[in-house]
């Protein structure tokens, strides 16, 4: 058994220091959680590739925010923090900064992100320190962000963000629970989604608990998006109906001509079965009937279907809905049995039109 040290065993082993690497164009610094000590002074000239992952940075948090300034940093170009511990603020103000991504990092109370020429921004996992919920606060202006990802539990009680004229892609998720916190959550990411109504490229994950479901509607505050031409679609149904909720998010998005379906697994192990009735999954009902209609979608894929009565319910209704439909490619997951996923294969098959182009792997 592999025992996962504390926060204070990893200090209680001391620092190590990082040098001024002058002439370095990448940094990927992974420790295992053993401490780290950024440089007080010096400027890593020619960098523009940085990574720190598992590492316990040692004195004021500030200081890394100094340290990537583009006085220190004047090159760099891509970032990646992640599972940092020690980091309860931080605060970046960069003009060479294109990439970030921030992930992992639980403790962080405050966010302060100033890039002028930053494309794109990934923060997943932050914000969830249990002791400060209400005291996270996140300011970010990147004028030229195209693709934004904002995946936390939690999210801060205060978010400012800047005009971003020039975002296309937005990447969002979603929980099926009844937990209050929960439900902060996914009304802040409705706000999300009002906010950027004219992005063309939208990444939703939603995910189901495993248990009975019978809290309130969630899509219903679900905006609009017209404008919206790719659209991929992940689901952890834990056995749950997913018919109804793609329905209603893809009748939000009508314009779409690109659909990428993922049914993904919470844990590969375990085995998935239907949920008991009178959970609220399947509500409304009516998707299996009603009319919807796609009159851009031309391409589908869908990856790791399992052959649940639920993923193929949906797949015939998308051959209904899709009036345009060019090409399907359909990926099973590789848990299924070759014999189910043959039967498979031929019943879809016997959805399609002769002009769709289908793919079955």
């Amino acid at each position: 058994m592999v025992r996962r040290e504390s926060e204070t065993e990893a200090e209680d082993r001391g620092a190590i220091d990082l040098p001024c690497f002058e002439k370095a164009t990448a940094i990927m610094v992974k420790l295992g959680f053993l401490g780290l000590a950024l440089p007080p002074s010096g400027v890593f000239a020619r960098l523009g590739d940085l990574q720190l992952v598992d590492i316990q940075l040692h004195g004021q948090s500030s200081g890394i925010g100094d340290l990537l300034s583009s006085q220190r940093c004047p090159s760099l170009r891509s970032l990646l923090v992640s599972d940092v511990r020690g980091l309860d603020s931080f605060n970046i103000h960069s003009d060479s900064l294109l990439h970030m991504k921030l992930s992992y990092l639980h403790h962080l109370q405050q966010l302060t992100v100033m890039a002028p020429a930053l494309k794109r921004l990934k923060v997943s996992r932050c914000f969830n320190d249990p002791a400060n919920p209400d005291l996270s606060v996140a300011n970010i202006s990147a004028p030229q962000l195209m693709s934004l990802g904002w995946k936390n539990v939690i999210e801060p009680s205060t978010i400012l963000l800047a005009k971003m004229m020039h975002l296309e892609k937005l990447c969002i998720e979603l929980f099926i629970v009844e937990e209050e916190e929960t439900f902060k959550h996914n009304h802040y990411c409705m706000k999300l989604l009002r906010r950027f109504e004219r992005i063309h490229t939208l990444h939703l994950l939603i995910y189901y608990p495993p248990h009975i479901y019978t809290g309130p509607y969630l899509m219903e505050h679900m905006p609009r998006l017209s404008d919206i031409t790719s659209l991929k679609l992940g689901v952890i149904a834990n056995g749950h109906s997913l018919g109804a909720i793609s329905f209603d998010v893809l009748r939000r998005c009508t314009g779409v001509k690109k659909l990428d379906l993922n049914f993904l697994l919470e844990c590969q192990l375990e085995e998935q079965t239907l949920c008991p009735s009178g959970c609220n999954c399947d509500q409304p009902p009516n998707w299996r009937t009603e009319e919807l209609a796609l009159n851009f979608l031309e391409e589908i894929e869908i990856d790791g279907m399992k052959g649940t009565g639920h993923e193929v319910a949906l797949v015939q209704r998308l051959f209904h809905w899709a009036t345009v439909l060019k090409r399907m490619k359909i990926i099973f997951h590789d848990s299924g049995a070759e014999s189910k996923a043959k039967e498979l294969r031929q019943l879809l098959l016997s959805f399609y039109d002769m002009k769709i182009s289908i793919s079955v792997q």
